[in-house]
């Protein structure tokens, strides 16, 4: 049903993302969009939240990491913004479709 809808959700493009926080999931995903867009790395981490398990098997993987890797990042929140800031597919618009929250 949504994707009969989705013609009539107007798409919006990145020039027009701001960081409007994260009340909504929409405005989350507004801010990270933003945030990746504009290499803003604060705006970019506050809209990262980890699953306690999930960050510990990545800090685990990145001690296993050589040492070459972690002197480059630092942290695995460095190799995250790298990946996000300087290596993702730049996006041209997005839409939302629906929400729960």
């Amino acid at each position: 049903m949504l994707l009969a809808k989705s013609p009539d959700i107007p798409m919006v493009p990145a020039h027009q993302w701001a960081n409007v926080g994260f009340a909504t999931p929409a405005d989350a995903l507004q801010t990270l969009n933003w945030a990746v867009a504009n290499q803003d790395t604060n705006a970019f981490g506050n809209a990262l939240i980890w699953d306690a398990q999930a960050r510990a098997r990545a800090d685990a993987l990145f001690a296993a990491a050589p040492e070459s890797v972690r002197q480059k990042y630092g942290t695995v929140d460095g190799v995250i913004y790298d990946w996000w800031l300087n290596n993702a597919t730049p996006v041209a618009a997005a839409r939302v479709l629906s929400q729960v929250g």
